[in-house]
């Protein structure tokens, strides 16, 4: 409990701790026993991380803070292929690193949610894998990204006023607001290609401790 505790405060960055905490029962009522479930250790043979896998499913993949971006996400995704095969999951549309992380490792995004599994409304992207026998595909890592979601997770990361300084609008620099910025963006196509110039930036650049 301890490594999803640490990990999600990390990388969930569009929650606030209190609704982190309400994410606990969920995490809670996982039934490990009848799940795959595998364990990355430090060399110290302390755990770190953990990955659990309902039939093709990822159900959950969290790592500690400081043993992010180190190649441990990776290595227990090659584990779970190796005995559940093609897989699939459902990222949560404000975690910008997940996503990406998921399209490094091959996923496609192939639908989306408005609101979770318990219906709360936090959006899902679902992902999976492309079949052995597909025609590789070139991934395009803005898609199924809406607009908002770039907006909402520029402004989470650089703040109004940072993100003024970096797009020099008016709908960024004068009584901001995401309505009034999708308004503009969606009639602006160069304003919205630096939106997600800056948003793609944002994500192969990730603040420490922000990347699984």
């Amino acid at each position: 409990m301890d490594i999803w505790w640490r990990s999600a405060a990390a990388t969930h960055d569009f929650l606030s701790t209190p609704e982190i905490e309400a994410l606990l029962p969920d995490v809670q009522a996982l039934n490990l026993e009848r799940l795959d479930t595998w364990v990355l250790c430090a060399p110290e043979s302390e755990a770190v991380g953990f990955l659990v896998v309902d039939g093709s499913a990822v159900d959950a993949l969290f790592i500690v803070p400081e043993w992010l971006r180190r190649g441990g996400g990776r290595l227990l995704m090659r584990k779970a292929r190796e005995c559940a095969g093609r897989l699939r999951a459902d990222v949560n549309e404000q975690n910008a690193a997940a996503i990406q992380f998921y399209l490094a490792e091959g996923f496609e995004i192939v639908g989306r949610s408005p609101v979770d599994d318990a219906g709360r409304p936090y959006p899902l992207l679902h992902l999976e894998e492309p079949a052995m026998n597909e025609e590789p595909r070139r991934i395009d890592p803005l898609h199924g990204i809406t607009l908002q979601a770039m907006i909402e997770h520029l402004v989470e990361r650089y703040g109004w006023d940072g993100l003024g300084k970096r797009i020099d609008i008016r709908c960024f620099t004068q009584d901001p607001s995401v309505n009034s910025s999708l308004k503009f963006l969606r009639k602006t196509p160069w304003a919205r290609d630096k939106v997600q110039s800056l948003y793609l930036h944002s994500v192969a650049h990730p603040r420490k401790g922000t990347a699984g």
